[in-house]
């Protein structure tokens, strides 16, 4: 999408839009999505929702550019629909003993996307239009679609867990209301949950600021080329492959706090020796610690999180937790391109890594 904007409108504020748009959509739906997805048949509703963003996906490269960022802001309402459905399914669904084993091979195709995905779309624009990328990608999201047919349904223990709320005639602005209370009681409860979110928030939002500039980072600091840069991604995502492995050997021997703990130590410090680097390869090496780590805590708190929250209120607790963050870090990368204005770009990612 990046290169097919750029091409079609070459500006630059159009391509940052891309990135805004969907982040925009996740903070206005995402404080009331739980709600719905908590009292929905989940498989019904995944499939429905992978097929909408097939079709957008689909008709992206075909429509005027100006419709392009009405279909990313209904592509960022469906994701965040699709994460409200996706966590409590998976975890409804997959016994207690097998989540963590489950969370790391999840991990280790998710990591291996970051490496395969960039290169099939590479391949596929040596051969034609940008637009046969994006249609590959949209296939992908039926095939994701025929594969939750094959899967089964939640318990009706999960998929309704208010059934005396859904024969309520309440208004939906006091259903929301309640949902909001009962997530704060939960949270109230939970605080050391509260906290680990927190923690693990602060660190991506400051993560993801970091990474919007890491193109200006690799020419400006680093002095690379776009081929130099894309090593560089492809370097990041060998490791987070590398550590999605270790963990599928050893990671039953750790348990969830330490994963957490020392995954995200390391994350930070992986952070850092990149931002000190003067040359590719201490790049590299910053970023390949920070692909290990990285799938460390996240294996970790992804288990952790399925054991603390209950299943049936998932929806409805990333209501009160998912907009704050997604807020936060639109003004982060905001405050982020102000400060690599002033300051430059190294001193941006010295002080986000330091922090984190």
């Amino acid at each position: 999408m990046n290169l097919y904007v750029l091409n079609v409108t070459h500006s630059a504020l159009a391509v940052a839009g891309i990135w805004m748009v969907p982040l925009i959509a996740q903070v206005l739906v995402g404080s009331w999505i739980g709600s719905v997805t908590d009292r929905l048949p989940k498989r019904l509703s995944l499939i429905s929702v992978e097929l909408l963003r097939a079709a957008c996906i689909f008709a992206l490269p075909i429509v005027p550019v100006f419709v392009i960022y009405p279909l990313l802001f209904v592509l960022g309402s469906a994701s965040t629909f699709f994460e409200r459905l996706y966590f409590p399914y998976r975890t409804g669904l997959i016994p207690a003993y097998r989540r963590k084993s489950v969370n790391t091979w999840l991990n280790l195709f998710q990591s291996g996307a970051l490496i395969l995905g960039p290169a099939v779309a590479g391949g596929l624009m040596q051969l034609g239009p940008v637009r046969y990328a994006l249609w590959a990608d949209a296939l992908s999201f039926l095939i994701s679609a025929l594969a939750v047919v094959l899967l089964p349904e939640m318990k009706a223990s999960y998929s309704s867990p208010d059934s005396s709320a859904q024969k309520s005639n309440l208004r939906a602005w006091s259903t929301l209301r309640r949902d909001w209370r009962e997530a704060f009681n939960f949270l109230n409860g939970n605080l050391l949950f509260l906290a680990m979110f927190i923690g693990m928030s602060v660190v991506g939002i400051f993560g993801q600021a970091a990474d919007a500039q890491e193109v200006v980072f690799a020419e400006e600091a680093l002095h690379l080329g776009q081929f130099g840069y894309g090593m560089m991604v492809v370097a990041a995502g060998a490791g987070f492959l590398l550590g999605a492995i270790l963990l599928g050997k050893w990671g039953k021997r750790v348990s969830n706090r330490w994963l957490i703990a020392v995954g995200r130590v390391g994350v930070g410090v992986g952070y850092l020796v990149y931002a000190l680097a003067f040359g590719f390869w201490q790049a590299v090496a910053g970023l390949i610690v920070l692909g290990i780590f990285g799938s460390a805590a996240s294996v970790g708190y992804n288990t952790y999180a399925q054991q603390a929250m209950p299943v049936e209120r998932m929806g409805r607790i990333n209501n009160l937790l998912g907009p704050p963050q997604q807020l936060i870090t639109l003004v982060m990368m905001a405050l982020a391109s102000v400060i690599t204005n002033h300051y430059g770009v190294r001193t941006l990612m010295i002080c986000m890594t330091s922090v984190m």
